[in-house]
């Protein structure tokens, strides 16, 4: 047993079959407590210590830039990296013991982000993500939006590649996100919950984070599996991303979240 494995909680158990089965009919899957009281409030001190005495908060780390946090021990955790093995095993997915993640952590406050909700395809065959800070004070919170049209790996990192940028532009954006073409295709919008995490196929999904406007929002989010990872278009757009540093003036948070009763606003 790896001995980051204290890191997800010794209760943390799963049912593979469950888990493929609620993906299949569902689009995504949610499970329940898989990090103890402590160990989430690890990961909200870090977030909350990174925000604090800043306004208009709007972030992304990756990388180096999470190296010795609890996401890195994450990260590590045999549990959580059998987990993710599992399920790509069970896609017919060869996996080597040393497969890695590609794992960033984000937040913002709201403020910054008045434009349309941005459907996309991730990189990665698979996406967990671990909500950090939702806020409970508005019905706009980001919530997950998929729609449940999934698509197979493409053959080709080019094919892909145009793939996405016809899919992923605003005009497409703005007709998914009007409400009679959410109810003709069935959206999904999840409302997350800092007590769990989803997993789901965001190569295949197609995907984006529902408006926010109000209160601190941060989650973590894990990719593992790109099946374009040799090509070399795939390498050209993955050295672009980089982390937006935190930036602001005065972002002011209650540490009431610790009774499990308050949150930031």
């Amino acid at each position: 047993m790896s001995p980051n494995d204290n890191l997800i909680t010794s209760t943390f158990m799963y049912n593979i079959d469950n888990i493929i089965r609620d993906i299949e009919n569902n689009c995504f899957t949610e499970i329940s407590n898989p990090l103890s009281l402590d160990e989430q409030d690890q990961i909200k001190d870090y977030v909350a210590a990174k925000v604090e005495g800043h306004d208009n908060v709007r972030f992304t780390l990756i990388g180096s830039d999470l190296d010795n946090t609890p996401l890195e021990a994450i990260n590590r955790s045999g549990r959580f990296r059998k987990l993710c093995a599992d399920i790509l095993k069970r896609n017919g997915i060869k996996v080597s013991d040393d497969f890695e993640f590609y794992y960033a952590l984000g937040g913002n406050n709201g403020d910054t982000v008045s434009h349309t909700p941005r459907y996309h395809f991730d990189a990665f065959y698979l996406t967990v993500v671990f909500p950090i800070f939702i806020p409970h004070n508005t019905q706009a919170n980001g919530k997950l939006n998929l729609v449940p049209l999934r698509r197979n790996i493409h053959r080709t990192a080019t094919g892909n590649f145009l793939l996405k940028v016809l899919m992923q532009n605003i005009l497409i954006s703005f007709v998914l996100n009007l409400a009679p073409v959410k109810r003709l295709l069935k959206v999904k919008e999840i409302n997350l919950s800092e007590d769990c995490i989803y997993i789901f196929y965001g190569y295949r999904t197609l995907h984006s984070v529902g408006y926010h406007d109000s209160g601190l929002r941060s989650t973590a989010v894990f990719h593992t599996h790109n099946p374009h990872s040799n090509s070399y278009l795939n390498k050209a757009i993955l050295t672009k991303h980089h982390r937006v540093p935190v930036k602001g003036t005065q972002f002011k948070y209650s540490a009431d979240w610790k009774n499990r009763n308050g949150h930031l606003s």
